[in-house]
């Protein structure tokens, strides 16, 4: 441990910004109060966050999909003919079957608050595939004519521009109704915390629980008893008792 100890104070911090320090590779988010950047990527680093994402995304994606059509009478019928059936049930795009796709949307939502879909149609006007694109690599833009429209970064860096008809937007908790809230945003500090702490009991472990480093303080009094002198020092640098002057040394871990 005394070698990797030696080479652990020489580890980049997220703190430092030089050329070899973290800083720079750290998504771009906002620091918590507890110095830790949450994102909806590095918050699924918590068991609990994960296994609730878990939960609903596997939930929605097995969740049946059965569509009716209405009779005159007041009834309805069951359709499986139908292109929304083939669409939704069958073959939501070509790279996804239906329980790939209700997944993978329900997770963006869950994280981000937001789902995408590209709309592709046919010449006759029939949706034949929903594509969904990632929600950080696409944001809504306002017109001067009070609509929006919807910019889109490929994989290459290549920005297009879509209207609002090209894209099916799925929002959840909203407060204006144009973009659903992120849940990771609106409890960034108490996860930025549960980080924190995740973060340093592995440090702590990883020293063999052993506390490394050590500061002290002195104080001038008359100690008594030796109650006041149990610390995590050397015993042997303590006065002894009754002395007008007392040295106490505490110890942090790294």
């Amino acid at each position: 441990m005394g070698v990797l100890s030696f080479f652990n104070r020489w580890r980049a911090s997220s703190s430092d910004r030089s050329e070899w320090g973290d800083f720079w590779f750290e998504p771009v988010t906002v620091r918590t109060s507890s110095g830790i950047r949450v994102s909806a990527d590095n918050a699924l680093r918590l068991a609990a966050v994960y296994a609730s994402v878990r939960i609903l995304v596997e939930t929605m994606a097995s969740l049946p999909f059965v569509l009716y059509r209405q009779r005159a009478d007041g009834g309805k019928d069951r359709v499986t003919d139908h292109w929304l059936y083939r669409l939704l049930a069958k073959r939501p795009n070509r790279y996804q079957n239906p329980y790939e796709w209700r997944e993978m949307l329900q997770g963006h939502l869950a994280l981000r608050g937001n789902a995408y879909n590209r709309i592709v149609a046919n010449s006759r006007g029939e949706i034949v595939e929903l594509v969904p694109i990632h929600p950080d690599r696409i944001r809504m833009e306002l017109t001067p004519a009070g609509d929006y429209r919807y910019r889109v970064t490929d994989r290459l860096g290549v920005e297009t521009i879509l209207p609002r008809g090209e894209i099916w937007h799925l929002r959840g908790l909203s407060s204006d109704g144009l973009m659903g809230m992120s849940p990771i945003d609106l409890a960034r500090e108490s996860l930025g915390m549960a980080l924190a702490v995740q973060d340093y009991g592995a440090r702590f472990f990883a020293n063999d629980a052993k506390p490394t480093g050590g500061c002290g303080s002195s104080f001038r009094g008359r100690s008594r008893t030796a109650k006041p002198r149990r610390c995590f020092g050397n015993p042997s640098r303590l006065p002894s008792p009754g002395t007008t002057a007392a040295r106490c040394w505490c110890w942090k871990t790294a």
